[in-house]
């Protein structure tokens, strides 16, 4: 799976990781669901009802597999990092 052809925000974000390790998405340990609660935080990016976007900004960071992820808007996914590595 490349960036471009997940859907979700927590498929981007696994693509994105993955891409940055240079591994499949499966390899990563501890899978995305055992570190972040994936429904909610695809939810709370996600297009109200009906498909209009949400008005409001918001900002949710994380650290996984050695990255500090930061997602703007469920637009945004910022990957750095993090100091010492894995």
């Amino acid at each position: 799976m490349s960036e471009f052809d997940a859907r979700t925000l927590t498929e981007r974000i696994v693509s994105k990781v993955s891409h940055r390790k240079d591994v499949d998405p499966v390899e990563l340990q501890p899978p995305l669901d055992e570190v972040v609660d994936l429904d909610a935080l695809d939810a709370l990016f996600a297009s109200r009802n009906g498909g209009t976007p949400r008005d409001a900004d918001g900002l949710v960071a994380f650290t996984y597999e050695g990255y500090r992820i930061r997602v703007e808007s469920g637009e945004r996914i910022d990957i750095d990092e993090v100091d010492g590595g894995e």
